[in-house]
Parts: structure tokens; sequence; C-alpha cells
């Protein structure tokens, strides 16, 4: 995925456009991120191999193939190809290999392609069982002595120093050097607690080292309070698919379980009773050839029957130019996959948030995924999900320091669609990918007028005005109609940045006006989706809440369970810390009203992965017309190859192009407001919201807009502007009317 951030509006032009653009560096799904470093691309840490052309005879005489199950589907090989004299061949292009299963051929991701500059973890067991050599100054000394042979040995050496803490591989304020004497300093700094073994090998992936070194007795006493006889499924599984790992057994040890741990980390457990002893054992552990240069992998493809039956893995040698290159067969291995329960998790990105500051103001949205970014829980399935989701959909922020009239949003909106007409007329790729080239894609999804309506005003009465920018989150998620067929959820999220006051002396009045005129941005959105503040909460009666206790206590004595609080608190603590008052329901209902201390009123929405202020969401289906072809063609105008960034673009230009204006509801938001008059009068609201003429108001505005150029060309400026004319009196007559001349 490429993350891009694109600033668009009907006033800027191509060159301010691309200025203000700006492309991330891409990134997947477990977290490692594709940079430029000296001109060269590099992912995480490793320079991609030069491109080769193909070579017409074979490079490799031989191949040594491993393959590593463990987080089955996901497949991991490791191989060593070797020439005819029998060196380690290193820097081969992906293209040079072919990977099979079963004999069909898989997609696989090359992760490595050469041996990798040694990182170093060193994880010490702190406990009191363990002697006094390899604890404190005597674990200093070891781990000096170590980094420094290892120094000597492979330059590019880096260390770092973690401690069993509670199930974690603790490394406090250590981060990874190149110096042996800083990483002997490192043991000090950090302090260990516990026997949790395996829990804490498993979580020394996190820190991305290349080979972990333990130092331990091997007596884990995992999440049991006691000596363990058998190591815990989960962590098992994790140690196995984690980075190789050596175990170092010293003190009273526990034979049996050295050698389980050294067996999941395929680099075998030692046992020394000196420091001598255990310095060879982790340099001969960590021979310069231990780890191979080339690692793939891929995702196992589904097949029916037993899931549990042997499979096949074969790795194959491509060369030869032309359009159909030979193959010759370098090895092959055979894998059991594991059973469900014993399979490890991957690392995966588990939460995608957003963060506006304006000013000193600061508001951070959930956009997928865990509902906060300091967290102990561990993500479900369903996180992941979510943000891959999130990923392949897209985010729009609008920002209005002033909300400007309905007619110049319409305009804005009409100025959208007519923009995409060189791309609706294209008749073959080519022309659709120029068209697209060519374009500035302004495309402002059109429930953001909805959220950008001025407040109701009357001239004999006080004015209400903002007091900042207006900044609305909107956001377009693949979906599924019940059918199977593809749609699109959206929904806004007018984000608590700019406050709004009322400017009348009566502090009673003023925040009763407030209250009344930005309410009507709540029964806006609630005409333009199904699912809003507005119908989450009609027909319930509500209750105050100043502090999260008010919360809290009634869903208590109520029997919620701890995810039901925490969800709940969450959606209304960040308004109750900022003084605000909160309006609920008294139960796990996900909605409620803020009220700011001058009175702003704002509809919060919890669900979807969302916490939003003044929002709503909904589903629409989808038309699409020769999507496959859009979507590559924006994907190659971003020169990015991947369909994650087409796909959201394409999300948003559907919504634009077959989703009605609903310029009936920013109309009833229009409507004047009353103290006199508090509950708004909304009969005939479904007359209002009748869509059906906005078809002919869009053709009638691109026909105006026609007639206007080509009968400007043939006829001069005056007829030009005389069509112009027609067509802004139409505008006003439809806003004043909800009827135009023609529509």
């Amino acid at each position: 995925f490429t993350p891009v951030l694109a600033v668009r509006g009907p006033d800027l032009d191509a060159e301010a456009t691309r200025a203000l653009c700006v492309v991330g560096d891409p990134f997947t799904l477990d977290g490692r991120v594709l940079r430029e470093q000296s001109g060269q691309p590099v992912l995480g840490d490793q320079p991609l191999p030069p491109a080769r052309p193909p070579s017409d005879v074979p490079l490799i005489a031989s191949a040594e193939l491993t393959v590593n199950a463990a987080a089955f589907p996901h497949i991991v090989l490791e191989v060593r190809p070797k020439d005819a004299q029998g060196s380690v061949i290193e820097n081969l292009p992906a293209a040079h290999f072919l990977v099979e299963e079963e004999g069909r051929p898989v997609t696989a991701l090359m992760e490595r392609w050469a041996r990798p500059a040694p990182r170093v973890l060193l994880l010490l067991d702190d406990s009191g069982s363990i002697p006094f050599d390899f604890r404190g100054a005597g674990a200093q000394t070891l781990v000096r002595v170590v980094a420094e042979q290892i120094k000597a040995a492979e330059p590019r050496a880096r260390f770092r120093v973690a401690k069993i803490y509670e199930g974690t591989a603790d490394t406090a304020a250590n981060g990874w050097t190149d110096d042996p004497q800083s990483a002997a300093d490192q043991v000090l700094r950090v302090t260990g607690f516990g026997s949790r073994l395996w829990e804490s090998l498993a979580d020394a992936a996190r820190h991305d080292p290349t080979v972990i070194v333990m130092m331990t007795d091997g007596q884990a006493t995992d999440g049991a309070g006691r000596r363990l006889s058998e190591p815990p499924p989960a962590a098992l599984a994790a140690v196995q698919a984690g980075p190789p790992a050596v175990i170092i057994g010293v003190g009273e040890l526990d034979p049996p379980m050295l050698e389980r741990m050294g067996q999941a980390g395929r680099l075998g457990a030692f046992t020394a009773a000196t420091q001598e002893e255990a310095i060879r054992a982790i340099l001969k552990a960590l021979d310069p050839g231990a780890v191979p240069p080339y690692r793939f992998s891929y995702r196992a493809p589904q097949r029916e029957g037993d899931d549990q039956a042997p499979r096949t893995v074969r790795l194959l040698e491509q060369y030869g130019a032309g359009s159909k290159p030979r193959t010759a067969l370098l090895a092959q291995a055979s894998y059991t996959p594991p059973p469900p329960q014993a399979r490890a998790e991957l690392p995966a990105l588990s939460g995608l948030f957003l963060t506006v500051s304006v000013g000193n103001q600061r508001v951070t949205r959930v956009l997928g995924g865990l509902s906060t970014s300091v967290t102990r829980d561990r993500p479900t399935p369903e996180d992941l999900v979510e943000v891959r989701r999130a990923l392949q959909g897209r985010a729009t922020l609008s920002f209005e320091a002033g909300a400007p009239p309905l007619a110049h949003q319409l305009d804005d909106a009409y100025t959208a669609m007519l923009s995409l007409r060189p791309v609706l007329e294209a008749r073959d790729r080519a022309a659709s990918q120029n068209a697209i080239a060519g374009s500035l894609l302004y495309l402002p999804p059109s429930e953001l007028h909805v959220t950008n309506v001025p407040l109701p005003d009357r001239p004999d009465e006080p004015l209400t005005f903002q007091t900042g920018l207006r900044v609305t989150l909107h956001r377009i998620l693949p979906a599924q109609t019940p059918d199977g067929k593809p749609a699109a959820t959206r929904w806004v999220d007018v984000l608590p940045l700019a406050g709004f006051r009322t400017a009348d002396p009566d502090p009673v009045r003023a925040f009763r006006l407030t209250a009344q005129r930005t309410a009507r941005l709540a029964l806006a959105e609630a005409l333009n989706f199904p699912l809003s503040t507005v119908a989450a909460l009609k027909g319930k009666s509500l209750r105050p809440a100043r502090y999260e206790s008010d919360i809290l206590q009634p869903l208590r004595a109520a029997g919620a369970d701890e995810a039901t609080l925490r969800r709940v608190s969450g959606l209304f603590k960040p308004w109750l810390l900022i003084g605000s008052r909160v309006l609920w329901t008294g139960d796990a209902t996900s909605a409620g009203w803020m009220i700011d201390p001058h009175g702003a009123m704002w509809g919060i929405l919890g669900g979807d992965g969302a916490q939003t202020a003044g929002g709503g969401s909904g589903a629409s289906p989808i038309v699409i017309l020769d999507a496959a072809m859009l979507a590559s063609s924006l994907a190659a105008m971003a020169g990015l190859g991947g369909f994650s960034f087409a796909g959201g673009v394409w999300l948003a230009l559907a919504a634009t192009l077959y989703k009605k204006l609903e310029a009936a509801t920013a109309l009833l938001a229009q409507l004047p407001v009353s103290p006199d008059d508090p509950a708004p009068n909304l009969s005939g609201a479904d007359d209002i919201a009748d869509f059906s003429k906005v078809r002919c108001a869009l053709a009638q505005a691109a026909a105006f807009e026609a007639i206007s150029r080509v009968g400007g060309a043939f006829f001069g400026e005056a007829f030009g502007r005389a069509v112009s004319a027609v067509s802004a009196l139409d505008g006003a007559r439809s806003m004043a009317t909800g009827s135009g001349f023609f529509c």
C-alpha cells in the first residue's frame, strides 16, 4: 500500500495540486516499509537486488530448501543456492525463481535475497535461579565478549539486550548498537522479572532481530505460576514462526524444556557451566552461514478435503530469454499443516489512526482495528480485516473557514461532474488513461455539502458564528450488498475542532440558540444517512453525564461486561475530558449527544470502526462501468502497480458519479429556526428529500454549459453570457422554490 495525501479544490490548478501532493513510503500489511536510500530502493534495511537479464543457462547447481509452516496458511521458505564450486549465490532477482505447491505455481514474495546484516538480540533470564556469572556484572562481561567476537567476524553486526519480564522481552530504553561496550552497558539499564520463558521468547520477535540468543535455566512458568512440563501451544507456534534462536542453558537446568526451546528456535540448545563455554556455544550456533540468504513467503492455496494432509513444495530456477523461459528443479520439500489451534499469528497492522490538529486542538479517529494506539489487547481477526478494509478505502478531510452558500457548493458539485466528461467519453483503454492522466480528478464526496452548510440565522436575531475551521472527515470503504454486489459504505464525521457561539449578551439565550442551530447539522445528516445519531436515539429517553463515572456506574449496575464498558466509555470519555456534557441512553447504545460549554451540539455515533461527532453512515451500491479497466488505468497513472490505491479512487469516483446529490438535505438545514420554535417542523420532509429531479438538474447544468461554450464560439461572448445568466436564474429559482424552469 502507498499512502497518498493530496489537496484538492476547484480553484487549484495542476501545478498547485502537484506541489501540495505528498506520497509516503509504500508499506506492507506486516509493517515493513519500502524506502529509498542513496537512490536505491530498500525494504526494511535490505537494498533490492539489481535487475538482471535472464541467463541462457542455469546458474544454480544445487539448493537447500527449508519449509516453515508454523503460521499456516502463511508459508515461509528459506533457500541456500550454490554454484558449481559450492559457493553461495546472492542477489538474484525474484524473477529467477518459481515456487510450486502440489505442482501448481504460487505467487511468492521474495523477502530476503542476501545474507542479512546480523541483528543479535541477547535475551537474558534475570530470575534468582540464574548463576551470578550470567547476571549483573557477569552478564555485562559475557555480552561484551560475545559482541566483540561477532563484530570481528561480521563488521555489520548490531546488538541489543532484553530481559524476560512477565512474558515480554523488555528492552526498556535500549536500542540497537554496533558498539560491544554499549551493548554491555545495556545489561544494567533493564530489569527482569519472572520465568515466563516461552511468551518472552515469542515476544522477542517484535524487536526485529535476525537471531536471538537466550540465556536461561529452562524453568518455564508461563501463565501457570508453577513449572510447566509442556510449552504453551500459542507461544510454541510463535517461536517456531519467529526468527531463529539459540538457547544457552545455565544454572539449575530443566533439560527437556531447554531441548524443546532449542528445537522451536531451530538453532539448538546448549548447556554451559562457565562463561567461556557459553561464548563458544553462541559463536558456533551463530556461524556466518547459519542464516540462508533467501527467504520467500506465500499463502498456501486452499484445497478440498483433508487440510492436514502433507503437501509438497518445489523450487525451480527460471532461465532463458523469450516469452517462455525454461525451468530447472532446484529442490523440493514437504510439510504438514499444523492443526488450527497450533498455528502462529503473524505480525500485522492491527490499528489505523488519523490525528488532526488545528491550533492547540487535537482529535484522533480510529480508521480501523484496535480502538487505541496504546493497548495490551490482542488484535482479533476482525481487527486485521478492518485495517485492510480501511486501507482499501479512502478518507477525505474537508476544511471550511466559513460555510459557503449552497449555490457555491452545488456549483462545485457540477464542476466535478463535468470535469469527468473526457473519462466517460473515452472509447478505449488508452483514451481513458489519457483522460484520467490529464484530469485533476477533483471529486468532492457528495455528502460533504451537508456538513458544510451555513447555520440557520434570521436578520432580527443574534448571529451564531463559527470560532475556527470546520473540519469534516468523509470516508468510503468497500462493502457488499446482501446479494453480493459491490457497494460503498460511507459516512461523514464533523470533527469537534471548531466551536460555535452566539453573539447575545444573555448567556442563557445564547446557549439555547447555539444548541438549536448546531443541531440542524444532525437533522441534515439524518436525511442523508440511514444510520445517524438522530435515528439511533429516536424515541429513547436520555440522561446527562458530566464524568466518566456517570457512564460506568449504570452500566455496571446493569451487569455489562468489560468489553461493553470499554466501548461505551471510549465513545464518550474524550468529550467529558474537555468539559462537555453528554446526553446518552444509560445503556450500551453507541450513540449520544455532546454539548460543549457554549451550547454547540454534536451527535456522537460509534460503530463500524468509527467514533464520530455529528456524523452518519450508510451503504449504497456502486454502478460499475468497466471498473477493472478504469481501476487499472488509475493504477498505471499513479505508477503504483497495485490495486489498493486505485480501488480507493474508484470508490470515490463511483460515489460521486452515481449517487444523487442531496441538495434538498442541505436546503433543510437552511430553514430558519427560532427560540419560539425549538422543535423543527419536518412536515413535508419526504417531499423535500425527493431526489427524482436531480438527474434532470445535472443534465440541465451540463446542457447549459455545453450551449454556453458552443454558442459562444459561434455567436460571441454575449451569447455565452446570456446562457450563463439563464442558468444562474434557473439555479436561483430552484433554490427559492424547489423547482427550476426546466426541472
